[in-house]
């Protein structure tokens, strides 16, 4: 796993501000080119936690492709759960019903991406698209590359950046072939 998913602190202003700040120095150095290649980055983040958790939970006996192609919603909330559990730090509420799962961090727990924001003057917009959407989507993209037909649509609900009294509610439907 990189640096920079191993050592990714969610309590620590500093660890995110200089995380904002590096995604500005970019957008500030190339422009809108620069957007892709640091969604790109964070969604390969994503995806190298998601693949080596999933291998970690496979050499456990906890996954398996029967388990995945059964039930991937359930899969999804799984390796979500093993996921913040072995990360520590802020543990977000995880629902599973039917084809969703809904990940949400209550606004009453501490979140350094407010901070963050306003000290490097990174917009919502670039948090949510670039850091936590991308990094998520390539996260959920390994039960799509394992068990081919299963897509994974996720959705910001609502985010405390946008009105800060919002819970941030991310939704994961999950969709598998019939």
């Amino acid at each position: 796993m990189s640096e920079r998913v191993r050592n990714d602190d969610n309590l620590s202003c500093e660890v995110r501000l200089e995380e904002y700040l590096d995604i500005k120095r970019l957008i500030d150095e190339f422009g809108e080119p620069a957007y892709r290649a640091v969604r790109d980055y964070y969604r390969a983040c994503g995806y190298e936690a998601g693949y080596d958790l999933t291998l970690a939970l496979i050499k456990e006996g906890k996954l398996s492709k029967d388990r995945i192609s059964s039930d991937p919603a359930g899969s999804l909330l799984l390796l979500m759960e093993e996921f913040f559990a072995r990360r520590g730090g802020n543990q977000p509420i995880l629902v599973h019903k039917g084809d969703d799962v809904t990940l949400t961090t209550k606004n009453s727990v501490f979140c350094p991406s407010p901070i963050a924001q306003r000290e490097s003057g990174v917009q919502h917009k670039d948090v949510c698209n670039i850091h936590k959407r991308a990094f998520m989507e390539g996260f959920s993209r390994v039960l799509e590359e394992f068990v081919p037909g299963i897509q994974v649509q996720y959705t910001n609900v609502t985010s405390r950046s946008i009105d800060p009294e919002a819970d941030c509610v991310e939704l994961f439907r999950v969709h598998s072939p019939a």
